[in-house]
């Protein structure tokens, strides 16, 4: 399976749920996840600023082969 996320809102509860969503893909092991991807645009791009509260998160899911394109 193929999954790609789309944060186009600077708001704390996009960003999380995007970063939720992510990580919630490998832990349903219903499904085998081929890749994963979150876009990021307009004021979602919020999300994959180096200062993002979400950093931490982004490297964690980003050596899980999560990729992440603004």
């Amino acid at each position: 399976m193929k999954t790609v996320l789309h944060a186009a809102d600077g708001s704390d509860n996009v960003q999380d749920a995007a970063i939720r969503h992510a990580s919630g893909v490998f832990e349903d092991d219903s499904v085998e996840t081929d890749a994963v991807a979150v876009v990021a645009n307009a004021a979602g791009i919020e999300l994959v600023r180096s200062d993002s509260v979400h950093s931490e998160d982004i490297t964690t899911l980003s050596e899980k082969n999560v990729c992440f394109i603004s």
